[in-house]
């Protein structure tokens, strides 16, 4: 009787398997309770992929949050590290760096990531409109995306002494105005804020 044997053996691996899968545990993100089988450990993140990550088990819903949070803190730390770089850049030429990493991420979302004088390509560089070697500074009215074929071909000239196709006057004319709008508020008692002449 060795086959009905090895039946039986089967027949209680698959009921262990099964309660296993069945068993009831907590979400380490939202606490609520699921089936194991419906979770799941998220081994491909770098901060779960440890022998303690395999401990932490996430529903869907988490493991869909989890995810994003690492994406949008991969964004954050690059954005930030662009940031720095520019301020720092404008404050050794000793031009105006008020640019917050909130400001420059209002801006990448205004433009959805893209350059914003060709609004077709990928943000690639922060791109001065008024070159820091002009006196432009690293500030929200001053900085834009830009792809690289675009920030190359401005480089560092003015804007209104460009002419190729994607940097037209009609896009300079956008991202000018864009820029505009982002100008801090003069005060009232017509003192000036950044230290220009009102």
């Amino acid at each position: 009787m060795p086959g009905e044997r090895w039946a039986r053996i089967w027949q209680v691996i698959d009921q262990l398997v099964t309660a296993v899968r069945e068993q009831q545990i907590s979400c380490a993100g939202c606490q609520q309770t699921f089936a194991r089988k419906d979770m799941k450990p998220l081994t491909d993140l770098p901060q779960y992929n440890t022998w303690l990550g395999l401990l932490q088990w996430f529903c869907s819903d988490c493991q869909a949050k989890q995810r994003a949070l690492h994406l949008y803190q991969g964004v954050y730390q690059r954005e930030n590290r662009v940031v720095a770089a520019q301020v720092r850049r404008a404050v050794l030429k000793g031009n105006p760096a008020t640019l917050t990493l909130d400001q420059w991420l209002a801006t990448l979302d205004h433009y959805q990531g893209r350059c914003a004088y060709c609004l077709n390509a990928p943000y690639e560089a922060l791109e001065h409109f008024v070159p820091v070697e002009y006196g432009g500074g690293t500030t929200a009215a001053n900085c834009v995306p830009a792809c690289k074929a675009c920030n190359s071909a401005k480089g560092v000239r003015l804007p209104h002494e460009i002419q190729e196709s994607s940097r037209s006057p009609a896009a300079i004319a956008r991202v000018s105005q864009y820029l505009m709008s982002q100008q801090p508020a003069r005060p009232l008692d017509g003192m000036p804020t950044d230290g220009m002449p009102i």
